[in-house]
């Protein structure tokens, strides 16, 4: 599971606590008697630190004798749990998605509670901001308004999701002249023209607080979609017919999608239209809503 598929557990944790304010809710994680051992947390658990809808986060082993401590008081998310999965079934080459429900309002029917609020939550420690405030002050962006742009997402589970470098430059040699714009996201050889490069600067924690000072993000669907919306932050989603609609994105996002027969494909293997879903979003539409971002966090 990646990071925005943890950060979906935090939005039930939200809803859970708004469901019952004094609820006790515990997350627990898989990790393997060799990390036990070896005393390594999987980092991306990090995700769940300092939340303050979350009491417990431990991992399976643990919870072997904490559950006895807090018993049925607890709500535990079990985050391995083949039941709260946003898919359906799986084939060598797809994934059989869910339809007709975002994820979060799916993992708070599963646990039988009103999803009132689908969006997740991250709050940093101070120190936490503060480390994250220095590395933007050392790339020059302390006292300016900026938008992040990530061009180059995860591929390893699907290739269907990218978007093209060379539309990707077009935006940024577009918005450069505007607002300072800023390559966030993995670190890559390939650099938007124009842009800053923070990419590989900030752990996901801190990215945050990048998300949380900046204009906003234009970004293909994951992670840091995700993550700016558990900070506060809006972004332009450039969302593939790989996923239906409604799994991940949030409404007052601004969602290109260009839906197609095909869509909700779920396919991890190359696809075979060459991502027609993707090509036909336009560099016109991304710019425009680029800018619709940027003038709604300027208000």
């Amino acid at each position: 599971m990646g990071l925005g598929g943890l950060l979906f557990w935090t939005g039930l944790a939200r809803n859970i606590r708004l469901h019952e304010p004094t609820a006790t809710v515990a997350v627990v994680h898989p990790m393997s008697w060799r990390q036990k051992l070896r005393r390594r947390r999987d980092s991306a658990y990090s995700v769940f630190d300092n939340n303050p809808h979350i009491d417990l986060v431990c991992d399976d082993v643990d919870w072997r004798w904490r559950r006895w401590l807090l018993g049925r008081r607890a709500w535990v998310l079990d985050i391995d749990g083949p039941r709260y999965s946003g898919a359906e079934s799986a084939a060598p080459d797809r994934i059989i998605y869910r339809r007709g429900v975002h994820t979060v309002a799916h993992l708070c029917h599963a646990f039988g509670i009103p999803c009132r609020d689908l969006r997740p939550v991250m709050v940093l420690r101070a120190e936490e901001a503060a480390a994250a405030d220095a590395i933007i002050a050392a790339i020059g962006l302390d006292d300016r308004p900026f938008v992040c742009i990530e061009p180059v997402g995860k591929g390893d589970f699907t290739p269907n999701k990218a978007w093209f470098s060379e539309r990707w430059d077009m935006v940024a040699r577009a918005l450069a002249p505007e607002i300072a714009v800023v390559q966030v996201g993995l670190a890559t050889p390939y650099k938007l023209p124009g842009a800053i490069d923070a990419t590989g600067r900030f752990s996901y924690r801190q990215m945050g607080r990048v998300l949380a000072r900046s204009q906003g993000l234009i970004s293909t669907m994951g992670g840091l979609v995700h993550l700016a919306k558990a900070v506060g932050s809006r972004s332009a989603v450039l969302v593939s017919g790989y996923e239906p609609l409604e799994l991940a994105t949030y409404e007052d996002d601004l969602n290109l999608y260009a839906p197609l027969d095909c869509s909700g494909c779920g396919l991890v293997v190359p696809c075979p239209r060459d991502r027609d879903c993707m090509r036909r979003l336009t560099v016109d539409q991304v710019v425009e809503a680029g800018r619709a971002l940027i003038a709604g966090a300027a208000r």
